[in-house]
């Protein structure tokens, strides 16, 4: 049998993220019957998820050149308040006068700018988001990765699941290939079932070990709105032997699977990858058939693609969620309308040649 679940009155989350993973806790059967735990961050409540995120890695030592600077400008604004207050009563009559032809001016163009950011804000469709299935890596668990999880909803405007795989710290079960492959699709199960989301608005991502599981779950289900993998490796045997493969032996075989997907793929990998080399990435962008241009980081290692270089990560995501993938879409909707109008011709004409018989 596998391990016992911890109940909620055990477990305890590290400090933080406390009330987020008790909040928004899930637990979900596989088809071999083991509980595995999963959480769900909805785009709804970005806010609150931000506010709270940010509150606990918010600096609170300051540098002491800051403070003198404050100091400073404090002191200095108390000066020039002091010499301004008297002189306002003088302007403020004149100020009217000047503020009420300005004010006629600036209507038609507040009304501009009103219409623009009205524009700006249906770019990004707020009532149906996507949502991202993350798979995480090894030696993790997904209560290490509620910060992570609320940084892509905030930048990303998108829903976010985390799961774990069988046989880590709070789940049942031993850990194994099958297990993981198992997780991953209750894990989707869940989001089709329970929350409602069709296929067609789920984005699998993963990284490092949870790369592969997003590539087996990616084949298996070809209709799925994209793919993202971080830190992805060709196999295990191949990441510390670069030339040796043993298929006996090998495992989470990614650069079997890759030429099947037909998903739009995006690749992303530190160029100073101590565990995976940089290799591997470039070698599955050339198995993979349909893929996006890759995100190569030059001084990115295997574990800080996502909190030192988040200002090259989340422009690439948000660039790929909302354009290159909205643009794939939409060819491939309009290239099944076109087969199926011709499919409903030919049907046609063969009916008509047939009464004419």
């Amino acid at each position: 049998m596998g391990q016992k679940l911890v109940s909620k009155t055990i477990f305890q989350p590290p400090k933080g993220v406390d009330m987020v993973c008790l909040n928004n806790i899930h637990y979900v059967t596989t088809s071999n019957n083991l509980k595995i735990p999963l959480l769900w961050f909805p785009y709804n409540t970005q806010q609150y998820y931000y506010q709270y995120a940010s509150s606990i890695f918010t600096k609170k030592k300051k540098t002491k050149k800051k403070q003198k600077q404050k100091q400073k400008q404090k002191q200095e604004s108390e000066s020039e308040n002091m010499i301004v207050n008297e002189s306002d009563e003088i302007s403020k009559k004149t100020d009217k006068n000047k503020n009420k032809k300005k004010n006629k001016k600036n209507n038609g163009g507040n009304q501009k700018r009103i219409n623009s950011k009205s524009n700006n804000k249906r770019t990004i469709n707020n009532s149906e988001p996507y949502t991202i299935l993350f798979s995480h890596a090894n030696a993790e668990s997904i209560f290490q990765l509620p910060i992570l999880a609320q940084n892509f909803v905030y930048q990303l405007k998108v829903n976010v699941c985390l799961y774990e795989y069988c046989g880590y710290p709070f789940s049942q079960g031993k850990i194994s290939e099958k297990n993981c492959y198992l997780a991953s699709q209750a894990a989707l199960r869940w989001l089709n079932e329970e929350k409602g989301i069709p296929k067609s608005k789920i984005i699998i991502m993963g990284h490092s070990l949870g790369a592969a599981v997003a590539t087996d779950l990616a084949s298996r289900n070809p209709d799925v709105y994209g793919l993202v993998l971080m830190s992805a490796f060709l196999s295990c045997v191949k990441v510390p032997n670069r030339h040796v493969c043993i298929r006996s032996i090998d495992m989470f075989e990614n650069w079997e699977k890759a030429p099947k997907i037909n998903i739009k793929t995006l690749l992303i990998h530190g160029e100073k990858d101590e565990i995976v080399e940089i290799k591997h990435g470039k070698k599955l962008y050339q198995l993979f058939p349909n893929t996006a241009e890759p995100l190569w980081i030059k001084d990115a290692t295997h574990n800080n693609i996502e909190w030192k270089f988040s200002w090259k990560l989340y422009p690439r995501l948000r660039q790929f969620i909302y354009r290159e993938l909205s643009k794939y879409h939409k060819n491939l909707n309009s290239k099944v309308e076109n087969i199926q109008s011709l499919k409903i011709e030919t049907d046609r004409k063969n009916s008509d040649v047939n009464d004419i018989l």
